[in-house]
């Protein structure tokens, strides 16, 4: 989409959310306790206050996965809510293959490069050793082509970018709910069969079916009523949001949810709570921020839409500075400043190094993927059906349909 027709609020959440990825990865390497909840793992008392408290929001990277996807249901299906007769689901199906596919490419040949060139650090901070397996693996040109033009994107392969185990999922959901959208989304009943369709998917219990389900809940916003005006109960529902997003099911404050999953369970639920639990609460934080003037001002300021602008190259260029600069960094370090400190200072330096090398990959592989698809989309489709299709300002993109409609006056 256009800049101009951004929603900013969202751009700023996104980014906020690639950085807890980042905490998130940085935890399982060098504190690895925040993520497992073993006791083996446990390296200092304070990182036992942290995992059985609501902190654990703060590095909760599957929190950020449910966000992105509930955030790519309601941007990829706005313009045709607002806009049925006009706006082109099959544009935008052909959109996606090139705007992912490209800078998945480049990712997954740096990853090729940075383990060709032994830049992968040999560093082990510690018993769990969560990136020791990944990288060290005998890198075959053949074998990274495979991935960076195909595997990725369509089978989930990851073994050049262990973050890419999402993107299929990405890809798959989004042409998923597009083809849902061309076949009942003009439907009375579209909200009906959006609810069964996701209630069959989380019913399934795999994860990849569980996420998929939160397209069609993010497509599904755009018919939500508005929250609650108290600003007291939004407040509230806020905090329900980024309690659920922090669930661990080792986690001592979550054992009454863990005991609703456990009951679940029982009942032949069989997806996985460390999913389920933040998945609802990243549904009800975009939400809330689509809504809230207060959450959209904070996350449309400066640095958290910055964050934004580089949300996907820092999700797709992260691990391999964390398993090169960050843990090399460790390594110095570690002696003359003890594992704590080393290990945070490796941390600190791995989130700002991938910042910068997230700003090189935007500029030279992210907009000019978004530009290319834009053109690609063109040059297949008819002259005479995008020539009709004319720009849509964020101020147009108001629901249109009928179930919307009539949930804005019961509203």
């Amino acid at each position: 989409m256009n800049p101009q027709n951004k929603n900013q609020a969202l751009e700023g959440l996104r980014g906020m959310a690639a950085l807890v990825v980042v905490f998130s990865h940085c935890a399982w390497a060098f504190f690895p306790y925040l993520q497992s909840g073993l006791p083996a793992d446990l390296l200092g008392g304070w990182e036992s206050w942290i995992q059985n408290s609501p902190l654990r929001v703060l590095y909760n990277g599957t929190y950020s996965v449910a966000i992105f996807f509930v955030m790519s249901g309601y941007v990829l299906t706005r313009r045709y809510v607002a806009q049925p007769g006009a706006a082109r689901l099959d544009e935008s199906a052909i959109k996606r293959a090139p705007r992912l596919g490209i800078p998945v490419l480049a990712s997954v040949l740096l990853g090729y490069a940075v383990m060709k060139l032994g830049l992968i650090s040999d560093v082990v901070p510690n018993a769990h050793n969560f990136l020791g397996a990944w990288y060290h693996i005998n890198a075959r040109i053949f074998l990274a082509l495979k991935d960076a033009l195909f595997g990725s994107l369509l089978l989930g392969h990851n073994g050049y970018n262990y973050i890419l185990w999402t993107i299929n999922i990405e890809f798959i959901g989004s042409i998923g709910l597009f083809a849902f959208m061309a076949l009942f989304g003009s439907s009375r009943c579209a909200g009906t069969y959006a609810l069964l369709c996701a209630a069959a998917l989380v019913w399934k219990g795999d994860t990849p079916y569980l996420l998929g389900a939160l397209f069609l809940g993010g497509a599904y916003l755009h018919a939500w009523p508005k929250p609650p005006s108290s600003a007291a109960l939004r407040y509230l529902l806020l905090a329900i949001a980024l309690v659920l997003g922090g669930f661990h099911s080792g986690s001592t404050f979550y054992r009454p949810l863990q005991d609703l999953a456990t009951w679940l369970a029982g009942q032949h639920v069989r997806a996985d709570p460390m999913f389920v639990f933040p998945s609802l609460g990243a549904l009800l934080l975009v939400w809330l921020v689509l809504h809230s003037k207060t959450l959209s001002a904070l996350l449309s300021s400066r640095t958290p839409a910055w964050l934004g602008s580089v949300s996907f190259s820092l999700y797709l260029i992260h691990s391999f500075v964390l398993s090169s600069v960050g843990l090399a960094s460790f390594g110095l370090l570690r002696a003359p400043l003890g594992y704590p400190l080393a290990a945070l200072l490796a941390s600190l330096l791995t989130v700002v190094a991938s910042l910068g090398v997230s700003v090189g990959f935007r500029n030279l592989v992210d907009r000019p993927a978004i530009r290319l698809a834009d053109r690609f989309a063109r040059w297949s489709l008819p002259r005479a059906a995008t020539a009709t299709l004319a720009p849509v300002r964020t101020a147009d993109l108001k629901p249109s349909s009928a179930l919307s409609q009539a949930l804005e006056k019961r509203a």
